[in-house]
């Protein structure tokens, strides 16, 4: 039935799966069906396989290129030349080589070139160096900013003194009415309640 939908759909490049369900009276299921008689199919070198289409082997066809890269094949295994192995420790000592002077003293010259170089690159490190204006702006300004809490601080020192002699002012005033208040209260509690309603009834 495969063969015979994609013979009667007769494309070009071969018919999808698509095409070849929609083909015919299939059954309800047919779908998975479809799908593995067409893998069997293809697998089976039945049909051929070629950009999400089938279609029918022809005898004399070219075999097309699958996708994807083509396998690599295994190159032989090359003999590689393998050095020598060195031996450890120090090197053997040629016998005809010239001696190697102990000491080498250098001359006046060379040794004022060798301190005005040293010197010249002193200077090129010198002003290589990155300027610290950055940082000494960043010091000011911390410093300025410490100054200036400071003297918030101490202005708030003062205001807590003012608000403190104030309240012991008030303070020292109120024991005063206080005092005046008990010592009225004793004379009234010294007085003959008697007499003072006598007083009073005789006044009115």
């Amino acid at each position: 039935m495969i063969v015979e939908a994609i013979e009667a759909l007769s494309e070009e490049n071969g018919s999808s799966k698509s095409s070849i369900s929609t083909y015919g009276d299939l059954p309800a299921v047919h779908s998975q069906l479809l799908s593995d008689n067409l893998k069997r199919m293809k697998d089976g070198g039945e049909l051929m396989f070629w950009k999400n289409n089938y279609s029918k082997v022809k005898p004399n066809a070219t075999p097309r290129r699958g996708r994807g890269r083509p396998a690599k094949t295994k190159d032989h295994l090359q003999v590689r030349s393998v050095d020598p192995a060195m031996h450890r420790g120090r090197p053997t000592k040629d016998s005809n080589a010239p001696p190697i002077p102990a000491n080498v003293v250098m001359s006046s010259s060379a040794r004022t070139n060798c301190m005005e170089n040293a010197d010249e690159n002193h200077v090129h490190m010198e002003k290589d160096k990155p300027k610290s204006n950055l940082c000494e702006k960043n010091m000011e300004e911390k410093i300025d900013c410490i100054v200036q809490t400071l003297e918030c601080l101490q202005n708030s020192v003062e205001t807590l003194n003012t608000k403190i002699e104030s309240l012991t002012k008030e303070n020292d005033e109120l024991s005063k009415e206080l005092e005046a208040a008990l010592a009225t209260v004793e004379a009234l509690e010294q007085l003959d309640w008697c007499v003072l309603v006598d007083f009073c009834v005789a006044i009115i």
